[in-house]
C-alpha cells in the first residue's frame, strides 16, 4: 500500500489482503463502470407473480405393436426402418 501507517478500516483491509499477490490500481470514476454497478443498491422491487397455465389431454394408450404398424404405414419412416433392419443397402440419411 502507498500509506505508511494505515489505521482503522484500511489497516484491517491491508491485513486481510497481505497474503494475496495483488496489485491495487486507481481507475478514474467514469472509466470504472464495475464499481458503479457494485455501488448501486439492490433492487427490492418485486416482480409480479407469473401464472402458468397448463393443458392436459388424455392420450389413448398404444401398444408398441400398434406404433410400429403406424410407422410402417408412413412411406418415409418405412424407408428408414427398412434401412436399419437391412443395412447392406439403402439411402444414407445421415450425410
Amino acid at each position: 500500500m502507498g500509506l505508511k501507517s494505515p489505521s482503522g478500516r484500511l489497516a484491517r483491509w491491508a491485513l486481510q489482503l497481505q497474503s494475496f499477490n495483488l496489485k491495487i490500481e486507481y481507475i478514474p470514476g467514469k472509466a470504472n463502470v464495475i464499481a458503479d454497478m457494485l455501488s448501486r443498491p439492490i433492487c427490492t422491487h418485486k416482480k409480479p407473480n407469473c401464472e402458468i397455465c397448463t393443458i392436459t389431454i388424455d392420450v389413448p394408450a398404444r401398444s408398441l405393436k400398434d406404433i410400429r404398424n403406424q410407422q410402417m404405414k408412413d412411406d418415409e419412416l418405412k424407408k428408414i426402418i427398412d434401412t436399419f433392419e437391412s443395412p447392406e443397402k439403402g439411402t444414407d440419411y445421415f450425410n
